[in-house]
Formats: structure tokens, C-alpha cells, sequence
């Protein structure tokens, strides 16, 4: 088993109609610095959420916050001093999803097939996956995860994965 994940979502404000180009921006800052382990994802969120915000689930150290801070076209972290993590339901907000049922609201956008993802419920929580099919319809994944060297296949919903 791999280490525990030490990354947390947190929102960013950045330059609002600049928000793609902020996440190029972060993407090339973290890579530059030498600091791509610890930046693990960054979109824009669903909608009007997304306006003049970027979230990115990285680990928090002074170093990554400064890098956040310092990259163009961002104005610094929601919170100002005070950052707090993105709690789950949130984080499903942000992505698209209702809140309420669970059903996502971007589904054709959500996901793509080679992407990964991680495992958030079930008895392979926590371990990444690769997808295989997206079954937008029923909201379902096809999923190969390897475990001890041997891949398997799974089917998940999207609210069973990040």
C-alpha cells in the first residue's frame, strides 16, 4: 500500500476570464519549482462557481502556498490567512455534481477514458484507477485498478470516485 495522501482542495481566487490560463499558469510554476508531487489536480469549477475561482488539491507547506500565491493571474487563496479545505460536499459542487442526489451536472465533461482517478468508497478506497468506459447515462465508470501487480476491472459510479 502506498503512503497516506497528504493533499487537501482548496479554492483560489484568481483574475476572473483568466481562469484556464491561471491553470496553465500553476501547472507551469509547480513544474518549474520542482514542486509537481505535491500539486496532485487543478480545474476550474462547474458554472458561475468557477468565475474567478481555480481549485487545486495539493500539500499544503509554506512552499507550495507561496508558490499558489506567486503565480500569474492569481489573487491568493479563498480565506485570505485563514485557509480551510474544501470539505467533500463542496468539493462536489465545485465538480458539477448535485449536491442533493448526487448526479452529476457535467457528466459528458466529468471524466475521460485514460484518465485516472481515485477511489473514494468501496474495498478498493484510496487506490487510483484507470478509466476504461464512461457510461454517462447510468453515470458509471469502467475502471482498471492493479493491485499487487495484477489489474482488475470494476465498475463504479461517479460519486464513487475523485
Amino acid at each position: 500500500m502506498s503512503n497516506q495522501d497528504k493533499t487537501s482542495w482548496f479554492q483560489v481566487k484568481v483574475r476572473e476570464g483568466q481562469e484556464e490560463e491561471t491553470v496553465k499558469n500553476l501547472l507551469a510554476a509547480f513544474k518549474t519549482q520542482n514542486l509537481e508531487a505535491q500539486l496532485k489536480d487543478v480545474f476550474v469549477p462547474f458554472g458561475d462557481y468557477g468565475k474567478g475561482r481555480v481549485c487545486v488539491q495539493l500539500e499544503l507547506n509554506q512552499t507550495t502556498k507561496e508558490a499558489v500565491e506567486s503565480t500569474a493571474g492569481v489573487v491568493g487563496f479563498v480565506g485570505g490567512n485563514i485557509l480551510k479545505p474544501l470539505n467533500r460536499k463542496e468539493l462536489l459542487q465545485l465538480q458539477g455534481y448535485d449536491e442533493l442526489q448526487g448526479n452529476p451536472r457535467r457528466a459528458e465533461n466529468a471524466f475521460e477514458v485514460g484518465g485516472t482517478v481515485t477511489i473514494v468508497e468501496g474495498p478498493f478506497q484510496n487506490l487510483k484507477a484507470t478509466i476504461k468506459e464512461v457510461d454517462a447515462a447510468n453515470q458509471k465508470l469502467k475502471l482498471t485498478v492493479t493491485i499487487f501487480g495484477r489489474s482488475t476491472e470494476t465498475e463504479l459510479g461517479f460519486t464513487q470516485v475523485e
